[in-house]
């Protein structure tokens, strides 16, 4: 005598309904001669028979034992029914720990629907993949239970399959017919089995929500209990934004590695190699017509952008386009920018310009979008207009140089004075204490005898006040003496 057990599927309903074969009558006859056969609910011949007809569980599923023979089950009106053949068991070990007829021992699984299994026309053992449920091969075989891979409820009277460690969290009962929080909870579900099982991924396929929040750190994916690396790649539609339709479409991955230790880890990046010039692209491909077309609108732009920030906040944004406009060539709105959002030591928030630099003739602007000259500088609201040039190093000097078809000019900031050259020599040069040291006759400050100033970088013509004299005194061009008065006396 053989045990039979059956799952019944006719179709997937929701989460509350289940299975729709539940308490579906089933009547066992003898294939031949069609009468009702007589049926066991334990392996005993000298036991209670089984009611025939009887029902199926709360799951769909049904079983009985019976002589070897042939028989016909028909299910509900009987209008489908399989006929099944029961010979005795050899060792060949079955997926679902049953033994199985060996020559059916290697059937291949049929790709089929549930609606097709409801139909009856599979074979005991035949081994389905069911595809028809948001697209998810669950595998059922007809004639038994689900087979021998993990599984996970997949609501009342239905029982989702894995296939293999794939990472489709379909599998574990995300759905677009889902609330959020049963889809976060069964994404959860799913990274908890994975990272199990050892593999550290899972897929989240569009069309789900699971109440993703780009400024909400909490409403990620959590894999923080993972003992190994872990990436989720996810398609789904976000709840940023209260028009849903802002949120529009994405992709997102999220990294976790348990390894945190600084500065000995290549963990959470993304690698972009290759042979011969690799490139990361961004292309705006609105594809605008000629201003003054009747398609052109107010929100027209060519923007593309990188963002930097934390938690879920953008802090800077580096990339192309500064503005939208009906009016703008494509050129005009393809300048380089770097923007910054909020700027909490004067007070500034949302999104501002640090830098432009214009595609149209090159100007850079600091915090200007449109600047005016080759290089437009601007203080924001609460700042003081300032440029710095710094050398930090003994005897060091900070240059400012500008060139035009006659030469360079310099202005120098010198460790004890400030020094302006044309062409290589020396102009104008003011010491650190505020004294101006005239360059070819222009007049300096008093000095003391004693303190009037010395050395080669004082020109020949340059006039200072000698106090202790009392009278101007200058630097002669030629001769001997240091410094002349009027009458051309050293003094």
């Amino acid at each position: 005598m053989q045990k039979w057990n059956g799952s019944l599927l006719r179709k997937f309903d929701d989460t509350i309904d289940g299975n729709a074969s539940v308490g579906t009558t089933i009547v066992v006859r003898n294939t031949v001669g069609n009468t009702l056969a007589v049926i066991y609910d334990v392996d005993d011949t000298n036991s209670i028979q089984k009611n025939n007809p009887f029902v199926t569980d709360d799951f769909g599923r049904y079983s009985f034992f019976a002589p070897n023979g042939k028989y016909t089950i028909e299910f509900g009106d009987g209008s489908d029914s399989i006929d099944i053949t029961l010979v005795d068991n050899i060792t060949l070990q079955g997926l679902n720990g049953l033994t199985e007829p060996s020559d059916l021992a290697q059937r291949h699984r049929i790709k089929t629907t549930v609606a097709e299994i409801a139909t009856g026309v599979f074979s005991v053992w035949d081994r389905l993949e069911v595809t028809d449920r948001d697209n998810a091969p669950f595998k059922m075989q007809s004639g038994g239970v689900v087979d021998g891979f993990s599984t996970i409820s997949g609501g009342t009277g239905k029982t989702a399959v894995v296939d293999s460690l794939s990472g489709n969290s379909v599998y574990f009962g995300v759905s677009p017919s889902s609330t959020s929080v049963q889809n976060k909870d069964a994404i959860q579900a799913a990274i908890t089995f994975q990272y199990t099982n050892g593999v550290g991924f899972l897929s989240i396929p569009p069309g789900i929500r699971y109440g993703y929040d780009r400024n909400d750190p909490l409403t990620f994916p959590d894999m923080t209990a993972s003992t190994i690396a872990f990436v989720v790649t996810d398609y789904s539609t976000g709840d940023t934004y209260t028009l849903p339709s802002r949120d529009g479409s994405q992709s997102r991955t999220f990294f976790y590695t348990p390894d945190q230790t600084n500065g000995f880890s290549d963990a959470n990046t993304v690698w972009h190699r290759g042979a011969w010039a690799p490139a990361y692209m961004l292309m705006n491909d609105s594809k605008l017509a000629a201003v003054g077309d009747p398609s052109r609108a107010s929100g027209d732009n060519r923007r593309s952008t990188v963002f930097f920030g934390n938690d879920g906040i953008v802090n800077w944004g580096v990339g192309q386009g500064t503005n939208s406009s009906a009016t703008l060539t494509d050129s005009q709105l393809s300048s380089f920018k770097i923007v910054v959002n909020g700027l909490p030591d004067i007070g500034q928030v949302g999104l501002s310009t640090s830098l432009t630099i214009l595609k149209t003739n090159g100007n850079m602007g600091f915090n200007l979008s449109a600047p005016t000259v080759p290089f437009d500088f601007a203080t924001r609201a609460g700042q003081t207009s300032a440029m710095r040039f710094s050398c930090l190093t003994s005897g060091g000097i900070s240059k400012f140089i500008t060139e035009t078809e006659y030469g360079l000019s310099e202005y120098q900031m010198r460790s004890d004075s400030i020094v302006t050259t044309y062409a290589g020599a020396t102009i104008l040069q003011v010491h650190k204490l505020g004294n101006l040291r005239g360059i070819k006759g222009v007049s300096g400050n008093s000095f003391t005898t004693a303190n009037r100033p010395s050395g080669s970088d004082v020109q020949g013509g340059t006039m200072i006040f000698d106090s202790t004299l009392g009278k101007p005194i200058w630097k002669p061009v030629t001769g001997s003496g240091l410094w002349v008065d009027a009458t051309g006396a050293t003094v």
